[in-house]
């Protein structure tokens, strides 16, 4: 946003508006990078699944007549491939989208089996790594980041929401502009314009991301240095009601076709989209039922393999507001709770939060060089430099990810590996958004360099 938000208004009032527009300033010029990059990946994490459906052929099925039910998708990939494990079975995101089947090789490696359903053919096998798995690990914690990625990502969450506040305080009068997009007054006053427009249309949506990015950061330090939980029901001691491990203990188990049946009966209201077969030992299910905004996994069922008892069985209608809001927290960050719509929707305004921070940094820049002497923000260089660094990090942890879950043997995308299109995307995003992260450092070194004055917000 520019100054001619400030131009109206004097004394104290306008004081005040112009310190709020320089913690905007400084936030966006300071921040804005990282902000860039966490708001672009997210984006793309958003419709993720659907661009590996765009670029892998075995994805894609010609819907006829009903699907198969999950058991016989097990079996079809049993049968095809008798030396791998199965360990996970998911129905198709949609009509025109195969199944997804996890296995196990002999040699230990995860790899997806896709599987037609409508004709049982197995139509391809992949690497672990996917567009789905390469942008939702980019996004949600930077590859790790050295142990503290995920933090890194979520605290941006406080600029961002210092950015939305600022904005509202000292442009005058906002509620009345949103449609208020000057042209015909120079290219740097419309895209000040479009940025404030833009700003404006979005605001809904920073809100959602602000509150549900405040609370992933929250549920980090919960379980890092509170009480260590981090779910209400599952086999792992960060539970609030953790279940004994059954992995080693003795006796037979049922069949993937009899437990499911099993799973069912017990919950007959769960239309069950992902089967794990050895979940700690238990053959676990979740899904859908009548309930809105949550995720799959609110609704769950764990049961003893060995005769098919019920261990464990969570209904998001019966879970206290706490633990419902930490179920829909994913649906209304990713924006899955409509389906392609929905996702589309919530890629687009990901968009406009990317462009918000890229915009917001090359005006600011502008009247660097526009302004001789006009002040600069200490810090912005270095904070630059860390944000390239945190991407180069990630860029080199995915091409790491990708060789190791194509079995570390050769290119990663050669053979059963990666799928081209896979690499070819994941390769061509990463340059791109490497580029726009040395163009925005190198434009910082050049106005640090001219004849400009440190400052710091007031």
């Amino acid at each position: 946003m520019s100054t001619e938000a400030l131009a109206n208004g004097n004394g104290e009032g306008a004081k005040g508006r112009r310190r709020w527009f320089n913690w905007h300033s400084w936030t966006g010029i300071v921040g804005g990078l990282l902000l860039f990059i966490i708001c672009w990946s997210g984006s793309f994490a958003t419709i993720s699944s659907e661009l590996d459906w765009a670029v892998n052929p075995a994805l894609r099925v010609q819907p006829s007549g009903q699907p198969a039910d999950m058991t016989a998708i097990h079996d079809s990939v049993a049968m095809a491939m008798p030396d791998t494990e199965i360990r996970e079975v998911s129905k198709p995101l949609y009509a025109n989208f195969a199944a997804d089947v996890i296995v196990s090789t002999r040699e230990g490696e995860r790899r997806h089996v896709y599987v037609d359903p409508y004709t049982l053919e197995v139509t391809g096998s992949a690497s672990y790594f996917t567009l789905q798995r390469f942008f939702r690990d980019f996004h949600m914690s930077f590859y790790g980041l050295l142990g503290v990625g995920k933090y890194a990502v979520t605290i941006m969450a406080v600029p961002l929401l210092v950015s939305l506040v600022s904005s509202l305080v000292f442009y005058k009068r906002w509620w009345r502009r949103f449609f208020d997009l000057k042209t015909g007054k120079g290219g740097r006053a419309l895209w000040s314009s479009l940025h404030k427009t833009l700003g404006l249309w979005a605001i809904w949506f920073f809100v959602i991301i602000v509150v549900t990015s405040l609370w992933y950061l929250f549920e980090a330090s919960r379980a890092d240095f509170i009480d260590q939980k981090f779910s209400y029901v599952d086999v792992a001691a960060s539970a609030v009601h953790p279940l004994p491990n059954l992995e080693g203990e003795s006796g037979g188990t049922l069949g993937f076709a009899e437990l499911l049946a099993r799973a069912r009966q017990v919950r007959p209201d769960l239309d069950i989209t992902h089967v794990s077969l050895d979940r700690s030992g238990y053959f676990y299910v979740i899904g859908q039922a009548d309930d809105m905004l949550v995720r799959d996994r609110a609704n769950k069922l764990f049961l003893d393999p060995r005769d098919g008892s019920v261990a464990y069985s969570q209904s998001a209608e019966d879970l206290s507001a706490y633990w419902r809001w930490s179920e829909m927290a994913d649906p209304l960050h990713f924006g899955t709770f409509g389906g392609l719509a929905t996702k589309l929707v919530w890629f687009l305004f990901g968009l406009i939060m990317s462009a918000l921070a890229a915009t917001g940094a090359w005006l600011h820049l502008k009247r660097l060089h526009r302004d001789a002497g006009r002040t600069y923000w200490t810090g912005a260089t270095g904070a630059a430099a860390v944000s390239t660094a945190v991407l180069a990090y990630c860029t080199v942890s995915a091409v790491q990810y990708a060789v190791e879950s194509s079995g570390g043997e050769g290119l990663p995308f050669t053979g059963v590996g990666v799928p081209p299109g896979v690499a070819l995307v994941a390769a061509l995003w990463s340059i791109a958004t490497l580029g726009v992260a040395i163009l925005w450092l190198w434009s910082l070194r050049r106005v640090s360099k001219q004849n400009v004055i440190p400052a710091r917000p007031a």
